[in-house]
């Protein structure tokens, strides 16, 4: 990402006043250290804290760490995720990993590690025994998700997800907030779900064309995503039902989902599909607010809807 943008987007997410938090997330965030310090020290002028992701391969010795971290933490990083799991481990020792952690943990930072594999038989409460009861650790274990990057490549079969919560019925994982995502070329979504860039129906907006105000103001009005964060995609489905029986039947099937995640990517990673789900959405959306308008009229009489009609459109 250019850096004239990304410290238009701080400028931008601040004004909002609407995020707890700024994260870097990659790849390997720290490639680009410099623009990193830029970054955060714009972030810091806010108070906006910000989270880091890494891989830890520059964590080979004490001061390495240090020299590395501790500008970070002087300027508000509030949580550091190493990755680690088989796949890191042919590139970063694990004492890197380690390294990393005991040196946030000691400057009162927490620290996140997360894995992703490839079944359910490996946790990270075995690998980094040392951390399983910190409180000030939190060890996070995946599974791969199917059919994205690497995944391809591998046969995984449901099984590989027993002991994992995969129904495909439940919400998305963040239920009343939005994880603004925007990447290198502008496009912004409202998670940071491993299958975003390959499911155009929840793409948002571009920040390089619109202001990310416009692009958060459709975000956090959407109906769409209120249902699937809030009530479910089971919801989802009996709206859908019940409004358009035809379109119901051109939804995917639930069963073949692996949690929702991947029944949004099936659902959204459609265009034609993605457009006229969004598109029933929108109508009632407009329906809802004809009906609102309406009540407002008999209740309180037209001068009242006429002021919040134009309270509304010129705010």
């Amino acid at each position: 990402m250019d850096l004239e943008f990304a410290l238009k987007l701080v400028d931008q997410a601040a004004a909002l006043g609407v995020f707890s938090e700024c994260g870097f997330t990659g790849g390997e965030p720290l490639v680009y250290y410099d623009d990193v310090i830029a970054l955060t020290t714009r972030m810091a002028g806010y108070g906006l804290p910000f989270s880091m992701i890494s891989a830890c391969n520059w964590a080979t010795d004490d001061a390495a760490t240090a020299a590395k971290l501790q500008p970070l933490i002087d300027r508000g990083m509030s949580v550091f995720t190493a990755s680690y799991d088989p796949s890191h481990e042919r590139f970063v020792p694990r004492a890197n990993v380690e390294r990393a952690i005991d040196y946030v943990l000691s400057q009162g930072v927490r620290g996140v590690l997360c894995g992703s594999f490839y079944d359910d038989t490996t946790n990270l409460h075995e690998m980094f025994p040392a951390y399983s009861n910190n409180p000030e650790v939190s060890l996070v274990t995946r599974v791969v998700l199917p059919k994205v990057g690497r995944s391809e490549k591998r046969d995984i079969q449901p099984s590989y997800y027993a002991n994992t919560d995969t129904s495909p019925g439940g919400t998305c994982y963040k239920r009343f907030y939005h994880d603004v995502t925007v990447f290198w070329d502008g496009e912004v979504y409202p998670c940071c779900s491993v299958y975003n860039r390959t499911t155009p129906g929840i793409s948002y907006g571009n920040a390089y064309d619109e202001p990310l105000a416009t692009i958060w103001d459709r975000i956090a009005g959407s109906l769409f995503l209120k249902q699937i964060k809030q009530g479910g995609f089971d919801g989802l489905y009996l709206f859908v039902e019940d409004r358009d029986p035809a379109l119901a039947k051109r939804l995917p099937d639930r069963t073949t989902a692996i949690g929702p995640c991947h029944l949004c990517h099936l659902l959204m990673g459609d265009d034609t599909l993605a457009r006229d789900v969004h598109a029933l959405f929108a109508q009632e959306e407009r329906d809802r607010v004809r009906a609102l308008l309406k009540a407002v009229r008999t209740e309180q009489g037209d001068a009242v809807a006429d002021k919040l009609i134009h309270e509304v459109l010129t705010t």
